[in-house]
């Protein structure tokens, strides 16, 4: 068991996480427009552009701080 764990910790270490990949975006695109199909990964309107824009930018910082610590 420790061995898969530690062989799984080694996998994510390598991987190059981005936010727009962890991102539920139909979730997202229910939360601020109510239907599923409004906002997607490659299409985002322009009135929730600078909401997104602000929550990647958000996520990003974390993202490259834990990638740092490692």
């Amino acid at each position: 068991m420790e061995v898969k764990v530690c062989v799984l910790n080694v996998v994510l270490v390598d991987k190059i996480m981005k936010a727009e990949d962890i991102i539920n975006w139909g979730e997202l695109s229910r939360m601020l427009s109510g239907s599923r199909q409004t906002v997607r990964k490659n299409k985002i309107p322009k009135i929730h552009q600078e909401f997104i824009y602000k929550l990647l930018a958000a996520m990003e910082k974390v993202i490259n701080k834990r990638n740092n610590k490692l």
